[in-house]
């Protein structure tokens, strides 16, 4: 009788540590879910503050467009003509709208999460059941959670996607962005010095 109790009292500690392990690993499941989740809400404030600057931009940018078209002898006496301007500004602004449209584009990407359906989650809780059944007629809550797991598996992937598509939009967009402040500052310098 006193084996009995002592293999019942393993078997209890097997259990109750299987069980830690067990909730420490669904936690670390949901964390990296909600990790991914954190990514995405990250990935739009980027979104929104990179519109802003391209708004900023495009305002900065045609804002002196008035003045410098203006300017008395620009073509006669520097050799700079309204088209050569206006064709860098059509360059400039091209390029934030490019950026604006890919970056908004990057907004609305869509995931498709979805879990599995009901039958297909009951099915494969029972065929997780059934093989503990075969194997000794005990359901282990790890058998429980590789299932869990798994179906939690088509969420995180589809967050997942989205986010390296918005990832790589945002990028380009970024990209172009600063190509185009690259040039606005090469026309400006170029220009001072030209009229100085």
């Amino acid at each position: 009788m006193g084996k009995k109790n002592k293999r019942h009292d393993v078997d209890k500690s097997a259990l109750s540590k299987e069980g830690q392990i067990s909730d420490y690993l669904r936690d670390i499941v949901l964390s990296s879910l909600e990790f991914e989740k954190e990514r995405g809400d990250s990935l739009n404030r980027y979104v929104d503050n990179l519109m802003v600057t391209i708004t900023i931009l495009s305002v900065a940018y045609l804002a002196p467009l008035d003045y410098i078209s203006n300017i008395q002898g620009l073509e006669e006496v520097y050799g700079i003509s309204t088209r050569q301007i206006l064709f860098v500004y059509l360059i400039l602004l091209g390029l934030l709208g490019c950026a604006l449209v890919i970056a908004v584009s990057a907004i609305f990407l869509r995931s498709n999460i979805a879990l599995a359906s009901p039958s297909e989650q009951f099915d494969r809780y029972s065929t997780t059941y059934k093989e503990a059944c075969d194997e000794g007629g005990q359901i282990r809550e790890r058998d429980l959670l590789k299932s869990y797991c798994s179906s939690l598996n088509i969420t995180y992937r589809a967050y997942l996607l989205k986010h390296n598509n918005m990832w790589k939009r945002l990028k380009i967009s970024t990209g172009l962005t600063v190509l185009s402040l690259i040039m606005a500052f090469v026309f400006l310098s170029h220009l001072l010095l030209t009229l100085l």
